[in-house]
């Protein structure tokens, strides 16, 4: 089954009134780079969000400096170790997720990112797991 495929059968209940998880898993997280996995996903999902919301650690100063231009906030009080970046989804914000989420070694750059939709996340891609959850 080809990817457009499977991701339609993962989300093909998006518009369902029960809140659902899905997940799709990829054993080898370098595979987003080099198969083009992640512009897919965040091109597809990205149309449905009002923003986007990109957790970093404190320390990652220069992946916050490279995000912070785009942001609409900063959060630097919720959490002691973590920065939270709400931004707003314009062309200029997701062309810098779509072509400049990965460092040298093909690995996404954030601790996580969520696409929202009036506040609540519906997609989820996070460093503690080697998968994206839509949560519809």
């Amino acid at each position: 089954m080809g990817l457009e495929a499977e991701i339609y059968k993962k989300v093909k209940f998006l518009n369902c009134n029960k809140m659902r998880t899905y997940n799709v898993y990829f054993y080898n997280p370098l595979m987003w780079g080099e198969f083009d996995f992640w512009r897919i996903l965040i091109e597809y999902f990205v149309e449905e969000a009002d923003s986007i919301r990109i957790d970093c650690w404190n320390e990652e100063e220069n992946i916050i400096n490279e995000i912070l231009p785009f942001s609409s906030s900063v959060d630097k009080e919720s959490s002691k170790r973590m920065t939270i970046l709400s931004l707003p989804v314009n062309e200029k914000t997701v062309e810098q997720i779509l072509y400049n989420a990965f460092d040298e070694k093909k690995r996404v750059k954030w601790f996580s990112l969520f696409l929202q939709r009036d506040g609540e996340a519906f997609f989820l891609r996070s460093i503690m797991v080697k998968n994206f959850q839509l949560l519809v």
